[in-house]
Parts: C-alpha cells; structure tokens; sequence
C-alpha cells in the first residue's frame, strides 16, 4: 500500500535533513552528533509512524480531512473531502475555503467562525449549510482545531469534515412523522392499547394511552402495572363473553372485536367496544394492538360521541463526539422512524374511521383504508384532488365554514355533521373533526383529522321520529276512539236508565190506572145510591118527624144533620181526587212512550206537557223561593215524525237543568224583586223546520263556559247534582239521531235560551 504524502510532510523531511547536515557541519563532539542523531531518527520513525497512521484513517473514515492556512487558502484535501463536496484535490488546494466550500448567505458568518479559529489554541466543532461543486446545499459537521508552531503562534487550521444531510433529513421527518402520529391519534375517539397474552396465561398491559383516566377513571401508569384492573372494570355479566372473545382471537388469530358494559372507577357503567388484530410472537406471547372506544351514546341513541386522545412518544439519545455512536444514534433513529411508521399503519389501518389530511387550499394528502370501505371510491382517485367533490351540494358551506374555523382559531374542532357522496350515488352520514398542523411561524401547513360513518344513527333517529309521530297519531286516534267510547257507554248507560225508568213508570201507571178506573167508575153509582139514600132520610123526617128515643140519640152521637150536608161534598172531592190521579197517569205514559222507540209522528205538545206535569213539585212555590212560572207560546204544529221518547228526555234535560238555574239566582236576588220564569216556545220555520225554545230568566252562563256545554262529563254543577252526560246527550240525540241542531244563546245575568231545530218530516 502506498502512502500518500502532503505538501507539509514533504516539508517536515525536508527540514529534518537540513538540521541533519547543518548538525554535521557543527563542530561538536561525536557524542553529542550521536545523540542528536539518534533523536532526530527517532522523530523521523514517529512522524513516519503519525502518516501511516493518518494515511489510514482517511481511506478507511467517513470523515474529510481538509487544511488551510491563516489566509483561509486551502493547503491539504483528501479523498473522503472530495467524495463530500465534488472537487479534485488539485481543484481545491489554493482556493478560499469559505467562497469555495460555503453558500453566499452564510459565509460572513463562516468567516467570522474561521478567523476565531486561527486566534486560540483549542478547537471547535459546528454544524453549517455547505455547497458542493454541483451547487447543491448540504449539511456538515466540523470539527476544527488550530495548528501552532513551536512558539505558540496559530500557523493553520485542520479541519474532519462530515456530510449528515441524510440523518439530518431522517432526523426531520421522523420529527415530522412523530408530530402527524400525535396529531392523527389525538383524534382517535378512544383509549389506544396493547395488551398482552403470555403462553402461561398471563395478561398485561405493556401500553395504554392517557386517555385511559378519562375512561376508566384509572390512570394509564396504575393500568401498566396491574393490568387485572381493567379486566376486573368489565360488567360480571359480559366478563365471560369478554373472555370468550380474547381466548378465540388468541386461538384463530383473527381480529378481535368486542362490545359490551365496563364499570368506571366511581361505579359508572359504559358501554365499551374493543378492535384490535392479535400478532404471534416468536416467544409464543401474543399482542394485540388496538382501540377501546366510548359508545355509550350510540348505545343510547344521544347526539355525539365522546372521543380520547393519547400519545405515543419515542425519544431519541443525543449523538455523542465519537463516530461508532453517530452511527449507532443514526441506526436508532432509522429502526424507530420505522416502528413509528408501521404502528401509525396498524392503528389507522384497524380504524374503523376515515383517518385524513389536506393541504390549506383543500387538496386531500392522505386517505386512511376505510375510506374505500365507506364511500367506494379507491384512495388514488383522490389524492392530490380537492375534497369538495365528496361533499353534498347543500352541505358543502357548513364543511368549509367548519375548517375556515379551524383555520382562524388553530386549535381542534369537532361536531361536523354533513352528507358525503358514495360512489354509487348515495349519501353517508358523517361527522368529522379536525385539527390544523401549524409550522414555526403559527401557519397552517395542512388539516388532520377523522370522518366517522353514522348514517346508522341517523337513520335510526330518523326511524325514531317517524315512529313517534306515528305514535302520536295512534294516541289520538285512540283518545278520540275512547272519547267516543266513553260518550256510548254514558249515552248506552243514560238510555238504559230511561229505557227503565220508562218501563217502571208505564208500569206503575197501569198498576194505578186499574184500581183508579174501579174507584172512578163506581163513584158515579156511589154519589147515586148515597143520594137516594139521603131522599129516603129526608121522607122519613118529613113523615116520622119525632123517631124513639134511640134513634134520636144515635142521630145526635153521628151528627146526623152534618152528614147529610157534607157527605155530598166528599163525593165530590173524590171525584177531583180521582180525575187528578188519572191525568197524573196519562202524564206519566206519555212521557215514558214505550209504544213510540221508533220514529214515528208524534204530538210535541203533549211531550212537553208531560214533562210539565212530572216536573211540577219542582216549578210550585216553596218556603225559601216563589213559584216557577211556565209561560207557553205553543204555535199551530203538525205532527212530527221523531223519536219522541228521546225528545221527552231532552225536554227533561232542558226544563230540569232551566229550574237548577233559576233556584241558583233566586239565591242571589232579593224574592220581593225577582219573578222566576221559564218560557217554552214552538214554531215551524219558513224552512219546514219545527223551532222549540226553552229559555230562563236565571243567572246565565258565562262564554268560557258555554263552549263546552255539549262536552262529554263536562259540569258546572257540585259532586252528586250532575254527571255532565245531560247535555252531550241531548246534543246527540238532536243532532244524530233527529239530523237537527241545538245552540245555546246565553250571557251573565241575561239567563239561557236553548234552540231546538229539527225536521217535521225525517226524510226531509
């Protein structure tokens, strides 16, 4: 192997050999001539020595070795400096180190470094912008040291030089990297883990993110430690499923996915969902990496998920001075950058979200797998394109006032709900936060965030709303249905009462008219014997006026001449008796009409009556209230064809409900001021329509009142004086049953007039 000699060797040996014949010429003794000899040969092998030496570090070392002098002028360059900046040692030797070596925009403040150099005695290392014969810009370490003469004086600078562009770069973009993994997985809605199965059956947590506190209400430090704590927090009702679910993904290495109910630390329960893919390890252990996500709301079907962040960090050890560990540092770096890149792939490739990053003018940068999965499209007919085209028409201004948000403030946003359009043409539902990744000077250099499908939740809600909606439709059908039912019933129970109130009153009337008609018909034939008899007395006190003493006295004891007077009268008090009971009679049938349940005509007048003569111990005076009286204004009628046992119940609603009103104002009033009456008036329109009026001078009825007079149960009346079915079924029987209408005219203190109008003929 041949050695390589520099210009300043060449001059050491010149110099050593003229001090060998300049010591020659000297006179001095032999001894002396010896030992210097000796020494300047022993000078001669270390110098050879340093060269062999130095010749083999640089054909066998990274690092460039350059010299210069105190001029800057460059006096050595070897092989490596050439490898590093393009030019020949020829090329080199002489030029100025920094416009040879150093950019423009730099080299006043290389220069500045170098002369410093040339003023003390130890040297400097620095890390600068270099630029290569090409003209490109590298960067290089230098470790410089100045060389001085035997009296101290700085005669030269010798510099190493290495070119760490690449770990320089590496450096960057595993800092880049490790910032777009801390961005992208603080937007994981939920705890990233890796869990552990050892072959003897043990469970452990060698990683959990932070956002284990906020879950669990456990710290990450006290879950890597004990990682029973976690399985102890699943539901004892879901613990064997969870079990199952791990001992089968152990088994079949297949991709776990669990769900189910997960107890806080303070005892709250929430539904949690566990994905991760397991991985076989060498040493038999198995490891799942993945995600333990929140789904309580979805569970619950309200408004928006809850999403946790963490981190994942990897540190780096400084490089040091010597060369085995820059290059150590360099391999480590290169092997983390690597573990970072493909757990970032493991974690956006298990996700079951769009994981996503665009530039600030919108052209998307990257697409996470699931992003095919949700919209069909593939991930290369969209990188390096605008978003826009993905977003509904009517949703695209919300998407870009939520991001123009994100912008402004720089700091994460989260809650967009808009349309995304599949590739077949059909809308997903998602939601979508974002975060901006800012540069040095606070610029956003690109967006970051994740798209999650909840077309399902919306669908759901959507489902929910029509089923309410439906639900509120079928409950006011129902209302009404049983509003109806309620109104037959009492109408049913009312006709009933009727029904046999009429039977029992046509009953007693037959049962009273037979004895009646017996007692009237012989009281004619009575009053005509009693008369003879009377005659007979008469002659017998004409022609035998002085009897016996014993009829005499017995005519006294009966008062005889009393009898004879008054005994007349009484037949003829009987007979009043009599006609009254029998009008009384003829009363109650009409009203009960148990010959008339169907339609058929019917005398009006004789309905009203009727009801009259029932309800006259109501109309009489009493000790605390003057007599009711009954004014009737009966026009011409026809008969009418109607149900007329159910207009008499109306009459009886009517007339009944006028005599409640005028006692309740005979209350208020002074008797002395007020005559309490009741008007009954009938007609036949212009319309062929029979007009009956029952109108009262009483209280009257107030409007609030009045507008839910026909109302089903509706009373104005005290517990036990009315049921509020009267009027609903008068109102029913007019309306329904007789196809006419009855109002009510009313206002306080003008009392109450009630308008029947119903058809004379049925069919008309």
């Amino acid at each position: 192997m041949s050695i390589i000699f520099s210009d300043s060797d060449v001059f050491l040996h010149q110099s050593l050999a003229t001090i060998k014949n300049q010591i020659a010429t000297l006179n001095i003794n032999s001894d002396l001539k010896n030992s210097i000899n000796d020494n300047l040969k022993q000078i001669k092998q270390l110098i050879l020595f340093q060269q062999h030496k130095l010749s083999l570090l640089s054909k066998h070392n990274v690092l460039g070795l350059i010299s210069w002098n105190p001029d800057f002028e460059i006096t050595d360059w070897d092989d490596t400096a050439s490898d590093i900046f393009g030019y020949t040692k020829q090329e080199a030797i002489g030029c100025h180190a920094a416009e040879l070596l150093v950019p423009e925009t730099v080299r006043k403040q290389v220069n500045q470094i170098i002369a410093a150099l040339v003023k003390q005695e130890e040297g400097v290392h620095s890390i600068n912008e270099n630029l290569t014969k090409s003209g490109k810009i590298i960067t290089c370490k230098w470790y410089n040291l100045p060389i001085q003469d035997l009296e101290g004086n700085v005669i030269g600078v010798i510099a190493a030089v290495e070119d760490i562009t690449a770990s320089k770069e590496m450096e960057i973009a595993l800092n880049r990297s490790e910032a777009r993994f801390k961005k992208l997985v603080a937007n994981v809605p939920g705890v990233i883990y890796q869990f552990s199965l050892e072959p003897n059956g043990t469970m452990s947590f060698p990683y959990i993110s932070d956002a284990c506190e906020e879950l669990f209400e456990i710290e990450a430090e006290e879950v890597l430690q004990n990682g029973s704590l976690l399985i102890d927090a699943v539901h004892p009702e879901d613990r064997n499923d969870f079990l199952k679910s791990v001992a089968v993904s152990a088994q079949t290495l297949e991709r776990w996915d669990w769900e189910g109910r997960m107890k806080a630390y303070t005892g709250e329960l929430k539904w949690v969902r566990g994905i991760s893919r397991p991985e076989l390890l060498d040493s038999g252990a198995i490891i799942w990496d993945g995600l333990l996500i929140d789904v309580s709301e979805r569970r619950k079907i309200q408004s928006t998920l809850e999403q946790t962040q963490a981190e994942l960090e990897s540190k780096v050890t400084e490089r040091t001075a010597h060369l085995q560990q820059e290059i150590y540092e360099r391999k480590a770096v290169e092997i983390a950058l690597t573990e970072s890149e493909a757990n970032f792939r493991s974690i956006v490739e298990n996700a079951n979200d769009i994981i996503y990053s665009f530039s600030p003018d919108g052209l998307l940068t990257y697409l996470s797998p699931k992003f095919t999965d949700m919209l069909g499209y593939e991930i290369e007919e969209f990188i390096g394109k605008s978003f826009a085209p993905l977003v509904h028409p009517e949703d695209l201004l919300t998407c870009q006032n939520f991001f123009n948000l994100v912008a402004q403030t720089g700091k994460k946003q989260a809650g967009l709900q808009i349309r995304l359009i599949h590739k077949n043409g059909s809308y997903v539902w998602v939601t979508s936060n974002a975060s901006p990744v800012l540069n040095a000077e606070g610029e956003v250099i690109t967006f970051q965030g994740i798209t999650r499908d909840i077309t399902s939740t919306k669908q759901t809600e959507a489902a929910l709303r029509e089923s309410e909606a439906q639900l509120r439709s079928s409950t006011r059908e129902l209302q009404e249905t049983l509003d109806s039912l309620k109104r037959t019933q009492s109408q049913l129970v009312q006709t009933e009462k009727m029904s046999s109130l009429g039977q029992l009153v046509a009953g007693v009337a037959h049962e009273i008219n037979n004895p009646v008609n017996f007692i009237y018909g012989n009281l004619r034939y009575a009053q005509a014997y009693t008369q003879d008899l009377l005659n007979i007395l008469a002659l017998y006190n004409k022609h035998y006026p002085k009897p016996n003493i014993e009829i005499q006295n017995q005519a006294e004891a009966i008062d005889l001449d009393f009898i004879q007077d008054d005994l007349p009268k009484l037949y003829t008090s009987m007979q009043v008796g009599a006609n009254r009971i029998r009008e009384i009679v003829t009363s109650l049938r009409t009203f009960s009409r148990l010959d008339e349940a169907e339609c058929k005509e019917a005398n009006i007048h004789e309905g009203i009556d009727s009801t009259l003569m029932i309800l006259e111990h109501r109309l009489k005076a009493k000790q605390n209230r003057p007599e009711i009286t009954v004014i009737k204004e009966y026009g011409n009628l026809p008969l009418v064809e109607c149900y007329a046992g159910q207009l008499n119940q109306v009459f009886m609603n009517l007339i009944a409900n006028a005599i409640d009103a005028l006692e309740e104002e005979i209350k208020n009033r002074n008797l002395q001021s007020f005559t309490p009456c009741i008007r009954i008036r009938t007609e036949i329109s212009t319309s062929n329509q029979l007009i009956i009026t029952i109108a009262d001078n009483g209280t009257g009825i107030p409007e609030k009142v009045k507008r839910l007079l026909f109302d089903p149960f509706y009373t104005t009346k005290p517990v036990g004086k009315g049921t509020g079915m009267g009027l609903s079924i008068s109102y029913q029987i007019i309306t329904e049953r007789h196809n006419g209408s009855l109002k009510c005219i009313s206002a306080p203190d003008h009392g109450a007039e009630f308008i029947i109008t119903i058809p004379i003929n049925a069919n008309s």
